[in-house]
């Protein structure tokens, strides 16, 4: 009789898993207890890009902690994303993309892009006062993100070459 290898390697994630992310405070000493009391020690976060669509693999970038604005802080907000894997019970090498669950299966479920398109159109509905059957809404998908921060970057005065590199992106188009 043969006995099945129910051992077997799952693929890797290409979300962001714990590992991904890197805290550090001012004098570049790492930070590892993300308890809330550490917050304030918190300087900035270095975060590795396993998988990129522009092939640069691995490629890791620190962003300093915008103490002017913690409402769109990248720093602070790694740190709710890592802390609320923590509190939910998220493998380490399981993706930190999750929201609360009251499945019996798991007290979480991950975010997938399903969700953020659905987040995505109705805050479009809200924000441009548009009926939910809108044609328009059907333009909104994940990638609108970027291409919004490219647009938010371009009016704030960045450079190109600023947008281009901090967005990601290989093309100049």
């Amino acid at each position: 009789m043969t006995i099945p290898n129910l051992a077997h390697e799952l693929p890797e994630p290409k979300a962001f898993i714990f590992d991904d992310f890197e805290f550090f405070d001012s004098s570049s000493q790492r930070i590892y207890d993300l308890s809330p009391n550490s917050t304030s020690l918190v300087d900035y976060v270095r975060i590795r890009w396993r998988f990129q669509q522009n092939k640069e693999n691995g490629q890791k970038i620190p962003f300093k902690r915008d103490y002017t604005r913690p409402d769109v802080c990248p720093v602070l907000a790694a740190l709710r994303i890592s802390r609320r894997a923590i509190t939910l019970n998220v493998p380490p090498n399981t993706p930190l993309a999750v929201f609360s669950s009251s499945s019996v299966d798991s007290a979480f479920r991950h975010i997938t892009a399903k969700h953020i398109v659905k987040f995505l159109r109705r805050s479009a509905q809200a924000a441009f006062n548009l009926w939910p059957d809108d044609k328009w809404l059907n333009s909104w998908a994940s990638h609108s993100i970027r291409v919004t921060a490219a647009n938010v970057l371009h009016r704030a005065g960045m450079s190109d070459s600023y947008i281009q590199t901090r967005l990601r992106w290989k093309s100049n188009s």
